[in-house]
């Protein structure tokens, strides 16, 4: 066997840099990431050029990329909270990118579902695709949707005004309503506490037969996007809700309205619900609009049909 003297060895050029190690995967994979990437990769896919599956890995995996390189991560469980800055690729540009997409399109849109449909490839990303960050697993636990959606839900509801971007109409407000329902029915996440919300608000807390014009207002408002959630989602809910068997519930946020006053779900409020429907449904007299009655007619007939 030949052996090397130490005074064979090439000596190192202590003026050059070291050699960077080289990157498992390449920067260039999120380079071109900019806030209105998901959005233009959301348009091709509802154009029916791209699969749920495929437009999920195109959206997902520059930021999966991005913190796995950043962070030096080679597998799915160093967790890379260390690397995250305003500059990273962030998922709740996509979600806010979907949000703003299901506004754009009416509540019975095949949009709608085709929107629920890629959530649910987003969430079924393959694990060796995965990693962790903040205590989440990206993509299974569908990483700040719910604070983009409950941001949302802080939006006022009347006439466009471009000078405020939280402003949205009765039309758009009652198409993420019908999203987020759908997201419920699809098992893709859990929003059912959002559909008490839109019930009561659009049913407990307006006076019964003394409407002014301001209720009549709130019923436009309101109306649809609750009546949505039980075209969509009621036979879900009321099963879910039974499942719990209270008629009274600690569970934050489900407090009634001024005119049922007590918290909880159950039978007794779920009829409530359904004269409150029927009784918008009749309300020509004080110029209710027609959707809204139209709606409210079809949710009454349906919560019926229910039980």
């Amino acid at each position: 066997m030949t052996s090397i003297l130490d005074d064979e060895l090439p000596l190192a050029n202590v003026n050059e840099d070291p050699p960077s190690p080289k990157p498992y995967i390449d920067p260039q994979s999120w380079s071109e990431w900019d806030q209105d990437f998901p959005q233009s990769t959301i348009n091709s896919y509802l154009t029916n050029s791209l699969s749920p599956e495929e437009t999920a890995l195109a959206l997902t995996t520059p930021i999966t990329n991005y913190l796995s390189f950043y962070a030096g991560a080679t597998d799915d469980t160093r967790d890379p909270e260390s690397v995250w800055s305003a500059d990273t690729p962030d998922p709740e540009y996509i979600w806010s990118a979907m949000l703003a997409t299901a506004r754009q399109h009416s509540y019975d849109s095949p949009a709608i579902p085709a929107l629920v449909a890629l959530l649910g490839a987003i969430k079924a990303i393959p694990k060796p695709k995965q990693l962790r960050h903040e205590g989440l697993t990206y993509w299974t636990d569908l990483p700040h949707l719910g604070i983009e959606i409950r941001e949302n839900w802080n939006r006022v509801i009347g006439e466009p005004d471009h000078s405020n971007r939280w402003t949205c109409t009765v039309e758009q407000w009652t198409s993420m309503n019908a999203f987020v329902a759908q997201l419920t029915v699809a098992d893709v996440a859990n929003y059912s506490l959002y559909c008490i919300w839109a019930l009561r608000v659009a049913l407990e807390d307006v006076p019964g037969q003394r409407s002014s014009v301001g209720d009549v207002t709130n019923l436009d408002h309101h109306v649809p996007a609750a009546a949505v959630w039980i075209l969509v989602a009621g036979r879900v809910i009321y099963t879910e809700w039974l499942r719990w068997g209270v008629e009274e519930s600690e569970i934050t946020g489900v407090k009634g309205g001024t005119l049922w006053g007590m918290r909880g779900f159950g039978p007794k409020r779920w009829g409530f619900w359904k004269e409150r429907f029927g009784w918008v449904a009749r309300q020509e007299e004080v110029e209710v609009k027609e959707e809204t009655r139209r709606l409210a007619k079809m949710a009454a007939q349906r919560m019926e049909d229910i039980v």
